[in-house]
C-alpha cells in the first residue's frame, strides 16, 4: 500500500464558512502534497495576501484550494456586484460560477475594509510589474536554472547556501510567482470574451478545450511542446539531449518536491519514446498542424 502523507490536520474548512475552490491547483497539484511541498507554496503565495488573518490557499485533505469567499467580500467592499466577480472569476481562473450561487461572505470592519483595498491596490501593482519582466523572465528562466543548480551543487556550507537562497533563488522564486500571476490577471479581460463567444458556438466543455489548446503553426502551445519533441525525435528533428533539457522536469507529478524529475530516471526519456512510437496517433494530423523547424 502506498504510503500517503498525513492530512488529518490539513482541513482549512473548518477555520470558517467559506467556498473553496481548486480550479487550476488541481491541474498542477494531482497527488496529496507532502508537507514539504506544502511548506514551500506557502512560502511562494505567503504575500498573495488581500485580508489580515485569512489566507487566499488554503489546505483542504493535502491538495491547495482556493477562498472564494475573499474575494466575493473584496469585491462587496469596493461596489462591485456578484456578476463582476463571476466574470472575474471565469477570465482569471476559467471557474464558472452558477449566478445563482451564495457565497459566503466575510464580515469586515471599516479598518479590515481599508487594509483590504490597500492590499489589492499591492497585489495589482506586483501583477503590474510581474508582466513588464514577462519577456526577460522566460528568456532567461532555464539558464538561470542551469546557474543556480551548478551552485547549490558547487556550495560545501550551510552558510553559502542560505545566502544563495536568500540573495538569488527566494527573491527569483518571487518574481516568477508575481509574473505568473500578472499574465493570468491581464489575460484576462480577452480570454473571457473569446471563450464566451466559442461557448456560444460549440458549448461551455469544448471552449475551455480550444481556449486551453491554442496555438499556431510557429509557436504551439508549451503544453503540447513535450508530445510534439517526441515526434521530432522520432523523426531525427531534435536531440535527445535537448528535449531532456527542456522537458525533463515536467511530468504529472512535477510539482511534488519528494518527486524525483524524469530527468533523473535514466530510462525515462526511453519509456516515452517507445509508448509514443507504440502509438498509432499521428499527432501533427490530429492538430492540424506542421511541426515547427
Amino acid at each position: 500500500m502506498e504510503n500517503k502523507p498525513k492530512t488529518d490536520e490539513w482541513n482549512a474548512t473548518l477555520n470558517g464558512d467559506y467556498l473553496w475552490s481548486n480550479v487550476n491547483f488541481g491541474e498542477a497539484v494531482t497527488k496529496t502534497m507532502t508537507p514539504l511541498t506544502w511548506s514551500v507554496i506557502q512560502f511562494t503565495l505567503d504575500d498573495w495576501i488581500y485580508l489580515p488573518g485569512y489566507p487566499t490557499v488554503g489546505n483542504i485533505g493535502g491538495y491547495p484550494y482556493l477562498n472564494i469567499s475573499i474575494f466575493a467580500s473584496l469585491f462587496k467592499a469596493i461596489g462591485r456586484n456578484q456578476q463582476d466577480l463571476l466574470e472575474f472569476m471565469e477570465g482569471t481562473l476559467y471557474m464558472r460560477l452558477p449566478n445563482e450561487m451564495q457565497i459566503p461572505l466575510i464580515p469586515l470592519s471599516l479598518k479590515m475594509a481599508f487594509s483590504g483595498l490597500r492590499n489589492l491596490a499591492r497585489v495589482q501593482n506586483k501583477q503590474r510589474r510581474g508582466i513588464k519582466r514577462l519577456p526577460d523572465y522566460l528568456a532567461n528562466n532555464l539558464e538561470w536554472f542551469k546557474q543556480t543548480r551548478a551552485q547549490i551543487e558547487a556550495e560545501e556550507s550551510k552558510s553559502a547556501l542560505v545566502t544563495l537562497w536568500r540573495n538569488e533563488i527566494k527573491p527569483h522564486i518571487k518574481d516568477g510567482v508575481w509574473t505568473a500571476l500578472g499574465a493570468a490577471t491581464y489575460s484576462s479581460d480577452y480570454t473571457l470574451k473569446l471563450r464566451r463567444e466559442l461557448s456560444a458556438l460549440v458549448g461551455d466543455e469544448d471552449a475551455n478545450i480550444l481556449i486551453a489548446n491554442l496555438s499556431d503553426d510557429t509557436e504551439l502551445l508549451p503544453s503540447l511542446e513535450p508530445i510534439m519533441g517526441l515526434a521530432k525525435i522520432t523523426n531525427g528533428e531534435l536531440t535527445r539531449e535537448f528535449y531532456l533539457e527542456q522537458f525533463g522536469h515536467r511530468g504529472p507529478h512535477e510539482f511534488e518536491l519528494s518527486v524525483s524529475r524524469p530527468v533523473e530516471d535514466s530510462q525515462w526519456l526511453d519509456q516515452e519514446l517507445s509508448n509514443f512510437q507504440a502509438s498509432p496517433v499521428n499527432i501533427a494530423a490530429l492538430l492540424g498542424c506542421v511541426l515547427p523547424n
